[in-house]
């Protein structure tokens, strides 16, 4: 019986260290898997210390956007010079 609700808590803190990955921008499928063989606690930790993968995905996202406006800019202006000098 014991073993039952502990295997059953153990489980659900793999789902929770699932989610929460996930919502970090983590494979949640993988670090349930991970957290499955080495312990919930310890995934959980480690989720905790690495860096936040979603925040690098809206950076890069902003990066990009930033970067094509400014190529728009160029254009642009490379327009206007090219109907001034005609």
């Amino acid at each position: 019986m014991e073993i039952t609700i502990g295997g059953f808590f153990w489980l659900l803190f793999c789902i929770v260290v699932g989610t929460f990955a996930s919502n970090r921008g983590r494979s949640g499928l993988g670090w349930f898997f991970l957290s499955l063989f080495i312990s919930p606690l310890t995934s959980f930790i480690i989720l905790l210390i690495i860096r936040n993968n979603q925040q690098n995905i809206e950076n890069n996202k902003a990066l990009e956007i930033v970067s094509r406006s400014r190529e728009d800019n160029y254009n642009t202006k490379d327009e206007q010079i090219k109907q001034l000098l005609k």
